[in-house]
């Protein structure tokens, strides 16, 4: 192997990290699929509001709406929502505001996600309780978009689901004599780790980076294997025969 590396769509992970104008009480209202939920988000803006008395405010204190929202690594949602059909969502609803635009996402199963795009450029996702329906999103994503990718380069990509839930993928070259090989291990959040094979020198980081601007992610940490450091083919016949 030439060299290992982990790709990531992610930018951060906080509790609630909401944009002006869209609080968290917001965003939970959205999110509610349950009647416990909805139950909360009622009690939560009766509080803000001022209709609950200083009395029963204290008997029946309003627990934070939990609310889990994540940065992604991309700028737009254009290719997050060609993804969202396939990994078992649909668009039920679309909340503009002034400085974000946000669509609502629901599963087969009720499970809902929120995907913000702000006007500035960027993206979050939020939903409520888990982040598994962000995962499953993000990580339907990353697999259209690399398969998409490996296959506008020439390579034979073949594709195997694992019982833990993560995606293998193998490229291979379909020229004659080509061994050069990517694989692919996507995890159930999206995240990639691949491994170059019979590859050399920069064209290993060339490939680590396609594959990363692709999924709309950032490589995050490569260890580099002894191939990395010997010469292409091609470069050290040249070099030979210079001398």
């Amino acid at each position: 192997m030439s060299n290992t590396s982990t790709v990531t769509p992610y930018e951060s992970e906080t509790e609630s990290n909401t944009t002006t104008g869209t609080t968290k009480v917001d965003l939970f209202s959205w999110l509610a699929d349950t009647d416990e939920d909805r139950a909360v988000d009622q009690r939560a803006r009766e509080d803000r509001n001022g209709q609950l008395s200083k009395d029963l405010a204290r008997k029946h204190a309003v627990p934070a709406p939990p609310v889990m929202s994540i940065e992604l690594h991309m700028k737009t949602t254009e290719t997050l929502l060609k993804s969202v059909n396939n990994a078992g969502y649909k668009v039920v609803r679309e909340v503009p505001s002034r400085n974000t635009d946000l669509l609502v996402l629901q599963g087969l199963r009720g499970d809902r996600v929120i995907v913000e795009q702000t006007r500035g450029g960027g993206v979050r996702m939020h939903a409520a309780h888990s982040r598994s329906g962000i995962d499953a999103i993000i990580r339907r994503h990353t697999l259209d978009r690399a398969v998409e990718h490996l296959a506008k380069a020439g390579l034979q990509v073949t594709r195997k689901e694992l019982s833990n839930g993560e995606i293998q993928l193998l490229a291979r070259g379909t020229a004659s004599g080509s061994k050069e090989e990517l694989h692919a291990q996507i995890r159930k959040d999206g995240s990639s780790i691949l491994d170059v094979v019979d590859g050399r020198g920069p064209g290993c980081e060339d490939i680590v980076k396609g594959y990363a601007e692709a999924t709309n992610g950032q490589v995050t940490v490569t260890h580099r294997k002894d191939d990395y450091y010997r010469l292409p083919e091609k470069k050290r016949t040249r070099e030979t025969r210079a001398k």
